[in-house]
């Protein structure tokens, strides 16, 4: 009996942080703010091209479930990466490398 419990919470604990992968850890702005405080698409991929010289974006995703841009590219050294922002600020709030 104990085995049969200590699987099923091994395995619920597994497959609820698979479905946690491609999206941020928290929230990038207020839920109340979700609406409004967005930049443009175009705005946001140019103030981020500005403040990070040689990355090239290849998509940009409105996550409005969390209030987040999810942004997949490479660096200026060509490495790949998903990473969700601020849709205000701009500000980085997670990052994971391809």
């Amino acid at each position: 009996m104990k085995k049969t419990i200590t699987a099923i919470v091994l395995s619920t604990l597994t497959a609820g942080s698979i479905g946690l992968a491609g999206s941020p850890s928290t929230n990038c702005i207020d839920k109340k703010e979700a609406d409004v405080a967005w930049k443009s698409v175009d705005k946001f991929k140019e103030d981020l091209l500005a403040k990070e010289p040689g990355m090239t974006i290849k998509k940009v995703k409105k996550l409005a479930k969390y209030g987040c841009y999810e942004v997949y590219g490479k660096d200026k050294d060509g490495k790949g990466f998903e990473c969700f922002y601020n849709p205000e600020t701009g500000e980085k709030k997670s990052c994971d490398e391809e």
